[in-house]
């Protein structure tokens, strides 16, 4: 610059420097005070500029742009997809998966507000042609790690089932392990397939007259034909079904099988330990129960029900403090749910404790609170976000355990509030509005009694049009026991 500042040629006086062609030419050829004659301005005027280099300016801005909002996502994405390993290291297992859907699902709404337009290269259920938005798509190895939650949280084959909902069928083939849950689908159906082709063929009315051998000799014949790990797991969990529903007498001789199966399938074991509580219920086998529930929360601490199992075992053995131990355990995995307060009370009746469960009930009082807002907001919105429904749906059962109190303790007022206003009603409008179940048999139980008990014809009506209780609530209702029997002495199974 101080070249052109200061030339080594010197001026003279009325003439100046041209800063684009070098010559020193009159003032005349200036305008104003500018350093470029009139030729060269004339020339710079009429030079076209270069298209292509703009172009690719342009270009390189939106690349820069692009990638800016994709890496912002991306380490968004990475960093949900991280916290929900950690979440399933720590055997938090559905709140893992909560934590992939919801990173999974924040992709697309980033790509619809990016791309105005997606590729109509595929089909819709209803034929109509699909938008496809494809501006960041999460690697097979993040699909696989989310797999591999699903399936320990689930099972593989509802794995299998949320990856043909996610991705292509071309997608899944091309990776081994992701291919691979689909083999759990293929076997889970075939078996399933032969048993219902048997039974319809060879149909029943009582279990008298189920053919039991047959069924176990056909699903052996199943797992001698097929090496595969699935096909012969599915065959055992089939047998113990089979056999637990067979053998009522002896319903825990089914564990064989569910054991057996869990060696082949090892990521049904949701499933197979739920099978397990089912028969130790039915069998009364409180060990057996006990085992089941703290078996899975081994493994899932999210599986609230199992807290329940080891409760309620704990509980029937006279074991208070393992019982309370069980509620303060689930309380841990889930620090905002009702079943907490529903344990403690409900074990609380086991033990025959009713001081206990009405000390419970007093000091959840805020749980009243923030379940009514809810309700409220349910009935205006006809919705409920997800963690809100689960609330909801938990407190439901609360309310019905507080309903049992209060019917021991002779308040009427509170046993309508609590047993039909608050548990059922809430449990109905919930089911009915959102689709979620939420009805158990134990609060429609509890509600009928509390009707009867009370004489709300109104809510004897709707209740009778809901089904039938079973026949331990029966009885209550007739007379035959009293809530004290039935609730507290461990004459019904209520609880």
């Amino acid at each position: 610059m101080k070249e052109l500042e200061h030339p080594d040629r010197s001026v003279p006086k009325g003439r100046r420097f041209c800063t684009i062609c070098g010559e020193i030419k009159r003032e005349t050829h200036f305008e104003g005070d500018s350093t470029h004659c009139d030729t060269c301005c004339e020339k710079m005027r009429h030079t076209h500029v270069r298209v292509y280099g703009v172009l690719v300016f342009v270009l390189l801005l939106a690349l820069s742009a692009g990638a800016a909002l994709l890496g912002v996502q991306t380490v968004q994405f990475c960093r949900s997809t991280r916290s929900a390993d950690t979440l399933a290291e720590d055997r938090y297992l559905n709140d893992a998966c909560d934590a992939y859907e919801t990173a999974f699902a924040e992709i697309p709404a980033i790509n619809r507000k990016l791309l105005l337009r997606g590729s109509a290269d595929e089909e819709s259920a209803d034929g109509e042609s699909a938008e496809v938005f494809s501006l960041f798509e999460a690697g097979v190895h993040t699909w696989a790690r989310y797999a591999a939650v699903y399936a320990r949280t689930h099972s593989d084959y509802e794995a299998s089932s949320m990856l043909q909902g996610q991705l292509s069928a071309d997608a899944i083939a091309k990776s081994t392990v992701l291919s691979a849950y689909s083999e759990a689908q293929t076997a889970y159906e075939a078996v399933s397939g032969v048993m219902q082709d048997y039974t319809d063929e060879h149909p029943f009315d009582t279990i008298e007259d189920m053919p039991y051998e047959e069924i176990i000799a056909l699903l052996d014949k199943i797992e001698q034909e097929n090496d595969s790990r699935y096909y012969k797991g599915y065959a055992e969990l089939f047998k113990g079904s089979a056999t637990q529903y067979y053998k009522t007498d002896d319903p825990t001789s089914s564990f064989v099988y569910y054991d057996k199966a869990l060696e082949y399938i090892p990521d049904e074991s949701a499933n197979i330990y739920s099978s397990e509580a089912d028969a130790a219920k039915s069998a009364q086998d409180w060990t057996a129960l006990r085992q089941a529930g703290e078996a899975i929360t081994l493994q899932n601490r999210n599986y609230t029900e199992a807290y329940e199992w080891v409760a309620v075992a704990a509980a029937k053995q006279g074991d208070a403090a393992a019982a309370k131990q069980a509620a303060e355990d689930l309380r841990a995995s889930s620090p905002d749910s009702p079943l907490y307060e529903k344990l403690l009370v409900q074990s609380s009746l086991i033990c025959g404790d009713l001081q206990a469960a009405q000390k419970v009930i007093d000091g959840a009082k805020s749980l009243d609170k923030e379940a009514s807002s809810l309700f409220s907001k349910l009935l205006a919105e006809q919705t409920l976000p997800s963690a809100s429904q689960r609330f909801l749906r938990e407190y439901a059962q609360f309310a019905s355990y507080a309903a049992v109190v209060s019917l021991l303790q002779g308040d009427k007022g509170a046993v309508s509030d609590y047993g039909y206003e608050r548990s059922f009603n809430y449990a109905y409008y919930l089911e009915y509005l959102t689709g979620s179940s939420a009805i158990t048999q134990q609060i429609f139980d509890v509600a009928l009694i509390c009707a009867s008990v009370i004489k709300n014809d109104e809510a004897l009506n709707t209740l009778s049009q809901m089904g039938a209780c079973s026949e331990d609530a029966q009885k209550v209702i007739d007379g035959k026991l009293t809530p004290e029997q039935a609730f507290l002495k461990g004459e019904a199974d209520l609880l």
